[in-house]
């Protein structure tokens, strides 16, 4: 590598560094100013947050009734039944078979 070329790589991460740094600094708020919020905004926030707490502590005082007992109900009987067996038969059909055990026959001899 050439003299130039590597003084321009560093130059180029050098810079990448510098940018980078100087993000890191802004998106960080480092070296930030205080911020300003009065105290009257500081009490007032202080005094919602002070009734959202009793509120909260008010509604888990206040318990809902408990829910009615479940009434016993005797269980369903269940009955389960088998298919019924299909049983196909066609006169017909029984012909055609025995036609082609005849001609495999004869294939065979």
């Amino acid at each position: 590598m050439n003299r130039i070329h590597a003084l321009a790589a560093s130059l180029i991460v050098a810079l990448s560094a510098i940018f980078g740094l100087a993000a890191v600094v802004t998106t960080t708020g480092v070296g930030a100013s205080k911020s300003t919020v009065s105290d009257q905004a500081i009490s007032a926030r202080q005094h919602e947050l002070n009734r959202a707490e009793a509120a909260l502590a008010r509604a888990r005082a206040n318990k809902p009734p408990a829910l009615p007992a479940i009434p016993a109900t005797p269980r369903p009987r269940v009955v389960t039944q088998s298919a019924p067996s299909i049983v196909i038969s066609s006169s017909s059909s029984d012909d055609e078979h025995e036609d082609d055990e005849d001609e495999h026959e004869e294939d065979d001899d």
